[in-house]
């Protein structure tokens, strides 16, 4: 797990951040492939929105544990990867598409206006979001429960 200055840094040099509707998900090993269409642009080209984009996120089945630390980004129980579900995501560039910046991703209750995952400082700051809907109580609900749900996971296993 990243300490929250460098994943404060990943965020804020993110090329965009964007949610994801997810439309098909192909898991292999830990792994899962997801498709889908942007439908929300919180930083980078307003023509992103509606474009097709394929991202892979690390993912664990029922009954297993995450590779990452409870509560850390990134890493998604695999029944949460389902089509029609929200992503949003801090993503680069690269000469194949994008990808996640730094694992700084996570499944959001919907689409919204403004980001629910505020991480970089520029996006919490910006005119856009008001202070109440920064770090909403349902997010920050839907958070807590990942993060306990791979304590009881992580404790009950070993």
């Amino acid at each position: 797990m990243l300490p929250p200055e460098e994943h404060a840094r990943a965020a804020s040099e993110a090329d965009y951040h964007a949610q994801l509707r997810i439309e098909h998900v192909e898991v292999a090993a830990n792994e899962a492939r997801l498709r889908g269409r942007v439908v929300r642009v919180f930083r980078g080209p307003a023509s992103l929105r509606d474009a097709p984009l394929a991202l892979s996120v690390s993912c664990f089945g029922a009954g297993e544990v995450a590779d990452t630390a409870p509560g850390d980004s990134g890493s998604f129980p695999v029944d949460a990867l389902r089509p029609g579900a929200i992503l949003e995501a801090y993503l680069n560039r690269t000469p194949s598409g994008a990808e996640i910046a730094a694992g700084l991703c996570g499944i959001v209750p919907g689409e919204s206006d403004a980001p629910l995952l505020a991480i970089a400082k520029r996006d919490a700051d910006s005119p856009g979001v008001e202070p109440s809907r920064r770090f909403p109580a349902r997010a920050l609900l839907l958070a807590a429960a990942f993060a306990l749900a791979g304590l009881l996971v992580y404790r009950f296993l070993l």
